[in-house]
This record gives structure tokens, C-alpha cells and sequence, in this order.
């Protein structure tokens, strides 16, 4: 929001609000200003602003062409795991295909964390059998975009492409203003990095750490539904309303199974051990369900994690018949 209002015209009331805010110390909770604050000593951002364009440069009746960017080679049966000598001969058969009168350029780019001290080399050969050479730094802030073509390591053009890359990484940083974007992009970074520090020095939570100790976009948890949702994270964390859980909030409240009289109902005892619920067991968790095997039961695939989640609330349903009073 900040970033946004400072990129607004000079007479903007929200660029005018941003920029007229006094900080007052309060003993109340911190306001989004205070926390901008915080937010700019951490991560350090730039007030050399480029301002926000609200209209488009380009006419709108305008036909915007894309251009085709072919990133396979000529056989796409061809991968990174390729044998390197076969992958080098594919991608030279692939640029023999292209007619030798036309111009070929070899690019790369060099970064550190995809936005530190950026690079760019250019390597072009003319049908005339001249080259050209060209490299630069492309500032703090430039983020490299992958789009590469498999096999590109081994080709001669690409080497000095990279090369050159390297060069331009170490050139004298350009300044320039900063977009809403880029500033959002190193936010967004720094705040990962931290949230990721404080996740792995943190006491708390160590249960799903255990197994879940970075980020991580490819949890199945994402593709159920959200009543699932809220089972799984309740069983991984250990937070599930179960009689264990419920006597250390309440130490009136028994910590015993209703099931089987065991004397901890705890998540582990739900999901392995009541022997009152080994049919269920059967049925939806995987085969022999141990402590060993936890992962299988609540970080495996879509199909496992809403079979979990119906074992569960299965097994509530026969916990709440247990509690029922006699006719």
C-alpha cells in the first residue's frame, strides 16, 4: 500500500496521507504505518521510485504481436537427464535447422539469488561470419527470467554468452527507479527469508516440522476441500479435539480413549493404535500404519489426505456413541 501511494502523482491524498504521517509512540497496536517502518529497515528499499502508470502507453486498438519462443529442441524427446554427448549433438542439429543467412544470438544472464548483482551477456554471429559481443550489469533490482533451451550448456555460443554474463555481473551497478513490482518482489523475498528463519529457530510447531521444514507449493493439502483442510492441519498439528489435547487445556477433562479406555487419546493413538478402529483403518489408511509411516497418512497424495480425513470424522462419530448415555 505504501509503495503504491509514494508511486502516485504529487497532489495523490494518498501519496499526500503517506508522506505527512508523523509517527506517534502508542501503546495500543501498531498501526500499517508503524509496521512500513519496520518494513523499510528491514528491507532496506530504494526512495528512488518510478511512478506508477495508470494508462497505457500502447493505444488500446493497437494488435500486440508475441513473439514465438520455441524452448524444446528439434527431437522433444530429449531431456536434462540426456546423455550430455547426445544432448550437445541434438541442440547442434536443432540450430543447423535454422537458415544460415539469418542471425544467430546466444543470451544468458548472471545473478545471485535471481536479484543481486545481475549480468547479462549477448553473444551474436552474423551470416557474414563476424560476431558481436555485448555485456552490462543489469542493476540490483533485475531479476532473471528462465526460459532456456535444454542442451544450451554445451554449445559454443551459449559458453561465451555466459561469459559474458559473468563480465557484466561484475560491472559498476546502474541506478534506476525502482517499479511497484520489483518492489514488491523484494518484499515479498525478504519477508520468505525471515518467515523461513523464524520457522527454523522457532520453538513452536515442531511437530509439522519434523516434516514440513521449508516452503513448500506442492502440498496436496492445497487441493482438498476446506472442511478437509481443516482435519489434516488439526491431525498434523496435534491440535484435534481429542482427550489428551483437551486435558491440557482442561485438567478436570479425563485424557482417556472412550473407545478402548487407553490412557491417552492422543492424535497418534487415533491414527495407529485404537484397536476399536482398526476396520476403518483397513479400509482408508495405508497398509500397517505406523509412527514410521505418518507421512503416508497426512502429507501424502489428494486421495490419501481426504481418505484421512473421512477415517476421522468416521472415528468421531463412533467416539461421540461411546460418550452417549444408556436408554
Amino acid at each position: 500500500m505504501y509503495e503504491r501511494a509514494q508511486r502516485m502523482n504529487l497532489l495523490h491524498p494518498a501519496k499526500l496521507l503517506v508522506e505527512n504521517w508523523k509517527k506517534k509512540d502508542r501503546i495500543q497496536y501498531p498501526t500499517i504505518m508503524h509496521h512500513i517502518t519496520t518494513l523499510q529497515e528491514r528491507c532496506h528499499l530504494s526512495n528512488d521510485r518510478k511512478p506508477i502508470c495508470r494508462v497505457p502507453k500502447i493505444r488500446p486498438n493497437k494488435e500486440i504481436k508475441s513473439p514465438e519462443v520455441i524452448t524444446h529442441l528439434k527431437n522433444q524427446d530429449t531431456n536434462k537427464k540426456t546423455d550430455p554427448a547426445l544432448l550437445k549433438l541434438e541442440a547442434e542439429i536443432t540450430i543447423l535447422t535454422y537458415p544460415p543467412y539469418w542471425i544467430h544470438i546466444y543470451t544468458d544472464g548472471s545473478a545471485f539469488k535471481a536479484t543481486v548483482n545481475a549480468g547479462y551477456g549477448v553473444y551474436a554471429c552474423f551470416p557474414d561470419g563476424t560476431s558481436k559481443e555485448i555485456y552490462g550489469a543489469c542493476g540490483e533490482t533485475c531479476s532473471n527470467h528462465e526460459a532456456e533451451t535444454i542442451g544450451h550448456a554445451y554449445i559454443t555460443g551459449n559458453v561465451k554468452a555466459d561469459i559474458l554474463a559473468k563480465k557484466g555481473a561484475q560491472q559498476q551497478r546502474p541506478r534506476k527507479p525502482i517499479t511497484y513490482t520489483t518492489a514488491r518482489q523484494i518484499i515479498n523475498h525478504n519477508y520468505r527469508k525471515n518467515w523461513m528463519n523464524m520457522w527454523t529457530m522457532g520453538q513452536t510447531g515442531r511437530v509439522v516440522y519434523k516434516y514440513i521444514n521449508s516452503l513448500k507449493t506442492n502440498d496436496h493439502i492445497r487441493t482438498i476441500s476446506r472442511k478437509e483442510q481443516v482435519t489434516i492441519f488439526r491431525l498434523r498439528t496435534q491440535h484435534a479435539p481429542l482427550n489428551y489435547r483437551l486435558n491440557r487445556i482442561n485438567p478436570q477433562h479425563p485424557p482417556m480413549c472412550p473407545l478402548c479406555n487407553d490412557q491417552f487419546e492422543t492424535t497418534d493413538h487415533l491414527l495407529l493404535h485404537c484397536p476399536n478402529l482398526d476396520d476403518l483403518r483397513q479400509d482408508l489408511l495405508p497398509p500397517a500404519p505406523d509412527i514410521t509411516n505418518i507421512t503416508n497418512i497426512l502429507y501424502s497424495t489428494t486421495e490419501q489426505l481426504k481418505n484421512t480425513s473421512k477415517f476421522y470424522h468416521m472415528a468421531m462419530g463412533r467416539r461421540a456413541n461411546a460418550h452417549r448415555l444408556l436408554d
